[in-house]
């Protein structure tokens, strides 16, 4: 069987042998010079191929045989002439079948229709006189029915004349009585007897109204008639009781049913209006009343004018207190939802009986103004719902997050006295959230809507119902979870801010960087933990006090809509912590790893709630300016803090989400369930929280954080290395007396370092306290000359005190120095770096290192030069190894790494030396414990 490939080239060169058949082979575009068609296509048709060599191809227009030919002959090999040879010969053989194929089938087609042409023109003509004949009895039938019809025609016009006037004369009697019977019943109150009278003569008025007597009488019994139609609309939109009395006899009057429709609806539509204006009038009250609650004044609300609210009571209202949610939503359903049911069942009882004989489509019209009038009110009935019910989401999430009295404190406190652990506003925090009412009320809405589902099925109330119900939940989870990631962002900026002000204010009785960045990393902490705890069971609510019955049907939604916030909530804090720490996407590994799925780098998240509705807009105040900067200076504690709380999170907080998950929000396919709706669908899809991608992000980020922490301190001490080695004449530079200050400088960088990072990351017992000030001189005064013995000049005897003779032997210690590197064991220099105060610093001091080692590479020393950095070396040696080594050493480690750029160093030192002579063990440690002696 042929492939794909073979079939679909085959029907292309048939379709171009058609065209070319056919003559507009010429009208599409020519193939471009220096390459032949595609095999088998004329020009014009499909992808042109380009010739070897460049030859112009054969099918173009402007192709010249002789020209081809001595091309092809002074550019071809032999073998090349024989492989075109063979392939134009190919081509030709393909065609010439082709082109006999095609000739076969047209005429096989043209045979075939010259056989169905002939037999058409006989069947035609057969047909001819069948129809002749057809035609001369149609004509014989049409003759005798019209005989007939004439001769009966005069006698049944006779018989229906004298029918009629039968029927006339007998009404006659009560004809000439009906204005005086009419108008006794009206006075005495009998409407139904009038009205009756009324009907039956109608048709009779109707016919001769306008003749002699009957005119007379027409007009009469028309005004009684008027006169009781007015009684009857009046009584129709004041009175309940005889609703239905009047519309039967308005209707027997002859008042048109749309007519009596629109009115009837028209005044029970206005009453439900009133209802529904009162209702927005209370709603307004509620929210100005929940607004002054949350903000922490408990002041009374007066009820509105009579003229807008006649009766505050039946609403709820209780003294200066508007009604509570559940309380409005009765009375609103009682008055709403009972006036609707009422009219409804009333327009269907008069005017839409059951079992009529109207079709469907006139069915359907005559319920469309009730219908339509039904949708517009259920429209703000809704509407009305939703505000009422959002309004109370946002006054519980208010009051069960205390958000706005942690920024009241953070607005009048400022600094770091908005971190303690025992304020008020994280103390205080409650599981009254608001979902316990929140459901209570959307619970006794829906049962009160689902009475009036069976009578408007067009209207879908259940449904819309039910959609009121999730978008309310969805609202207020989704607001929950916002206003919880909204203080944690505001007390990261509340750090952020105290770092700020402490460096702005440094002094000598100030309590430093790490003092606040350990209270902010507690208060962060204990904020999540107390946070989200309070949060999920407060959300418990809505399966208590009617909330079961209301998840019933959409219990795997609601655990989805639950873990979905958990998600973004995580999701969020992770990149508001990215957009702090001033980190943005750069092709790297981890940043792709903690921004994977996330649509953003995380940009503006800090002003904005990161990502999710801010309830009372970005905060007021010190941190509100700090978090409104442009671009602020970040510091390096805040990054570090930053990571620890993305580790915090992944290691703490999202094994204890699963595990409460486990246990109160499980769907009905266990722990994690089926998400996405799946539950309801029968699907089973991803769950909306998934910890492993969560974990990951957060693992991602915090990697990222701590390098970026590695990068700033990394980056200052890069620049102080790099200058204090361009700022000395290494080729010409005096004897060595002692190791060069920045040596000093650089140990004092790292002590800082190493106390906010041991402090930050709770790490006790740092090299601050075992006896050596890593920030003093490099030659303290607790420092003893056996130290340098047993770690710097010992090892760099046994290291490079083989070095002595200046000119010979030089060219075999190199290549002998070369051959042991390529046995040393390797150690690794990349990858990310752990969440540990040793692996930090090691990652910071190998920074410094290989800028002091790019940097001597790139200059020519003298012996006195490499002696110098000899000395330099032997010196931090000890002090690196001291607080290094605290974390275990080992094979790959820093503290190897720092290890093996330290001989590195001295290593590239020797070979950019013109004289390379070390220095004696002895010797070093003499210089050293003298330069010790003399600070």
């Amino acid at each position: 069987m042929e492939s794909g490939e073979d079939y679909a080239k085959r029907s292309e060169r048939v379709k171009a042998l058609l065209s070319s058949y056919y003559g507009d082979s010429g009208q599409g575009p020519s193939a471009p010079p220096g390459g032949h068609a595609q095999q088998g296509t004329p020009a014009g048709r499909g992808p042109p191929v380009a010739h070897i060599g460049g030859i112009a191809a054969i099918d173009t227009p402007t192709f010249n045989a002789d020209q081809h030919t001595s091309d092809i002959l002074r550019i071809f090999s032999l073998e090349k002439l024989m492989v075109e040879h063979r392939n134009m010969a190919r081509e030709i053989k393909n065609i010439d079948s082709d082109m006999q194929q095609l000739v076969y089938e047209n005429y096989n087609k043209f045979i075939t229709a010259t056989d169905t042409i002939r037999t058409m023109k006989s069947s035609i003509d057969a047909m001819e006189s069948e129809m002749l004949r057809l035609q001369q009895t149609a004509s014989v039938v049409a003759e005798k029915s019209l005989s007939v019809s004439n001769k009966l025609q005069q006698r049944r016009e006779s018989m229906e004349q004298l029918y009629k006037v039968q029927r006339l004369l007998r009404k006659l009697q009560t004809v000439f009585e009906l204005p005086r019977k009419m108008r006794a019943a009206l006075e005495e109150d009998a409407l139904d007897t009038a009205v009756g009278l009324y009907a039956e003569a109608q048709p009779l008025l109707h016919k001769y109204g306008g003749r002699g007597t009957f005119k007379v009488i027409a007009l009469e019994s028309d005004f009684v008639a008027q006169e009781i139609s007015q009684l009857l609309k009046k009584r129709l939109t004041e009175r309940k009781d005889d609703t239905e009395q009047c519309v039967l006899l308005l209707r027997k009057l002859g008042e048109p049913d749309d007519t009596l429709q629109d009115k009837y609806l028209t005044g029970r539509v206005a009453r439900v209006k009133r209802v529904l204006a009162e209702a927005a009038i209370v709603a307004d009250a509620m929210a100005a009343a929940a607004a002054a609650s949350a903000g922490g004044q408990q002041q009374p609300v007066p009820p509105p004018p009579k003229a807008q609210l006649s009766a505050p009571e039946s609403w709820g209202w209780t003294g200066g207190n508007p009604p509570q949610l559940r309380t409005f939503l009765r009375a609103l359903d009682e008055k709403f939802i009972n006036g609707v049911q009422e009219t409804v069942v009333n327009v269907v009882r008069f005017f839409l009986p059951e079992g009529s004989d109207d079709s469907p489509e006139a069915a359907a019209a005559k319920r469309k103004p009730l219908v339509t009038l039904s949708r517009e009110l259920f429209g703000e009935y809704f509407s009305i719902v939703r505000r009422v019910v959002s309004d109370a989401a946002k006054a519980g999430v208010l009051r069960g997050s205390l958000l706005r009295e942690a920024r009241a404190q953070a607005a009048k406190e400022g600094g770091s006295a908005v971190l303690s652990v025992n304020s008020p506003a994280l103390e205080q925090l409650s599981s009254d959230w608001g979902a316990e009412a929140i459901a209570q009320a959307l619970s006794t809405m829906s049962i009160d809507v689902g009475l009036l589902a069976a009578h408007l099925p067009e209207l879908q109330l259940k449904e819309r119902a039910l959609e009121v119900v999730q978008a309310s939940i969805q609202q207020h989870v989704t607001l929950s979870f916002a206003a919880l990631k909204q203080r944690v962002i505001d007390a990261a900026v509340a750090v952020r801010t105290a770092l700020a002000s402490e460096a702005a204010d440094a002094g000598p009785g100030s309590a430093g960087p790490g003092a606040i960045l350990q209270q902010g990393s507690v208060y962060l902490a204990e904020l999540l933990q107390r946070g989200l705890a309070v949060l999920l069971q407060g959300l418990r609510g809505y399966e208590s006090a009617g909330g079961a019955r209301l998840l019933a049907s959409w219990r795997d939604q609601w655990v989805d809509l639950v873990q979905g916030g958990l998600q973004s909530f995580f999701g969020g804090l992770l990149l508001a912590s990215l957009e702090l720490a001033a980190l943005r996407y750069d092709g790297g590994d981890l940043m792709r790893e903690a921004l994977k799925a996330s649509g953003t780098a995380g940009g503006g998240l800090v002003g904005q709630g990161s990502a999710g509705p801010d309830l009372m807009g970005p905060p007021t105040g010190p941190a509100g300016a700090a978090a409104g900067a442009a671009q602020e200076l970040v510091k390096p504690g805040l990054v570090l803090l930053l990571a620890k709380l993305c580790k915090f999170l992944e290691q703490v907080m999202v094994p204890w989400v699963m595990e409460t998950i486990a246990a109160s929000f499980a769907s009905a396919g266990g722990p994690g369930g089926g998400g996405g709706g799946g539950g309801a669908s029968g699907v089973d899809l991803p769950p909306s929280f998934v910890p492993g991608e969560v974990a990951r992000r957060l693992s991602a980020a915090s990697s990222a954080m701590v390098l970026a922490y590695v990068e700033m301190h990394g980056r200052q001490l890069s620049v102080m290395v790099r200058r204090s080695t361009g700022s000395v004449s290494w080729l010409t530079c005096k004897e060595p007396r002692g190791p060069r200050p920045v040596c000093s400088l650089l140990l004092e960088r790292l002590a800082r370092v190493e106390a906010e990072a041991a402090g930050l990351l709770d790490e006790p017992g740092s090299s601050m306290g075992t006896g050596v000030n890593l920030g003093s001189s490099v030659h303290g005064a607790g420092r003893k000359a056996g130290d340098h013995r047993e770690s710097g000049a010992a090892g760099t005897s046994a290291l490079y005190g083989g070095i002595s003779n200046p000119f010979g032997g030089r060219d075999s210690s190199a290549v002998e120095r070369n051959v042991a590197k390529l046995f040393r064991e390797k150690v690794h220099m990349t990858g990310s770096v752990p969440l540990a105060s040793p692996a930090i610093l090691a990652a910071i001091a190998s920074v410094a290192l290989k800028s002091l080692l790019e940097s001597i590479r790139l200059e020519t020393l003298g012996r006195a030069g490499l002696q110098q950095l000899q000395l330099d070396v032997a010196s931090l040696r000890p002090h690196l190894r001291r607080f290094l080594l605290r974390g275990g050493g080992g094979k790959g480690d820093g503290a190897a790494v720092v290890e093996q750029l330290l001989e590195d160093v001295v290593l590239s030192a020797t070979e950019r030396c013109v004289e390379p002579q070390l220095l004696e063990a002895a010797v070093v440690e003499r210089i050293l414990a003298s330069a010790s002696s003399e600070r």
